[in-house]
């Protein structure tokens, strides 16, 4: 998982959103993690569209005055004649069961005995050849075609996004139980607001927006300590304030739901960090 992660459910191996993964019409589907079987959040990676350029297309570098597939080849397995998943990869695999981003979910035998290093290396070379934002999620991506995995595309694990859709795929992400609660996730008690089992299990709070942004707290810059370790800040704290008053988007229930969501449990954590201190009682 990403550290910006919330912990909504418990995870289990169980894999409810099975039924919904594309390309699994006519073979057994996996219906649990088990040694073999990887499981991730579908991420509009790559599609299926006449549109869309090819999936490895940002891998722009050539080194050697190797070509295309080479280079795929050389990234995945260390020889640009080796071995490799990756090599002719078409859209339609990439886009069905490799089109994923965190959680990554595998059994500890797998991890163990291949996905870890194969990623680390993967990882490695790819950043030789590829400059964007996005390089653990195609070096993931490129681990698992490289190791012919086919990975469980599916949509029930993470909740980050209210609107995000993929060509032809539609919705990427369950919202269907959000949208018929009819618990206030502002207001009411957090049991209520989470009680139904078939919500996502994870809350991925790395979209900022007006009501809620995980850069008000960061450690990084001239921000000094994270917020939770600035427990003598008071309700004056620029950034206490907007976890406090923020605006949230009432016109967009979805919004809503996630932005209160991460407000209170970030409150609630640094009401137990800062028991007693200033800035538990700025929030409280």
């Amino acid at each position: 998982i990403d550290p910006d992660f919330i912990f909504v459910r418990p995870l289990t191996t169980v894999l409810d959103g099975a039924k919904d993964a594309f390309g699994w019409d006519g073979v057994q589907r996996p219906e649990k993690v088990v040694k073999g079987v990887i499981a991730a959040q579908r991420w509009p990676m790559a599609w299926m569209t006449h549109s869309q350029a090819p999936w490895a297309s940002s891998i722009t570098d050539h080194p050697d005055g190797m070509t295309q597939g080479e280079v795929l080849t050389w990234v995945c397995s260390g020889s640009k004649t080796g071995d490799s998943g990756c090599d002719g990869a078409t859209q339609e695999e990439v886009s069905f069961y490799h089109s994923t981003g965190v959680p990554y979910l595998a059994h500890r035998a797998d991890w163990d005995e291949k996905l870890l290093d194969n990623w680390v290396n993967i990882t490695e070379r790819l950043h030789q050849v590829y400059h964007g934002y996005y390089v653990d999620m195609w070096s993931w991506t490129m681990t698992s075609l490289h190791l012919r995995m086919r990975q469980l595309a599916v949509t029930d694990l993470m909740l980050r996004d209210p609107h995000v859709r993929q060509r032809s795929y539609g919705e990427l992400e369950k919202w269907a139980e959000i949208d018929e609660t009819a618990a206030d996730p502002c207001k009411d008690p957090m049991n209520e607001v989470l009680a139904d089992p078939k919500i996502p299990n994870f809350i991925h709070y790395c979209q900022p927006n007006a009501a809620f942004n995980k850069y008000w707290f960061d450690s990084m810059g001239d921000h000094g300590p994270h917020v939770l370790q600035r427990c003598d800040a008071t309700a004056e704290d620029p950034h206490l304030r907007q976890l406090v008053a923020g605006q949230v988007n009432k016109s967009d229930s979805r919004w809503v739901f996630l932005n209160c969501v991460e407000r209170r449990m970030f409150a609630a954590a640094l009401m137990k960090t800062c028991a007693g201190r200033p800035a538990a009682k700025a929030v409280e």
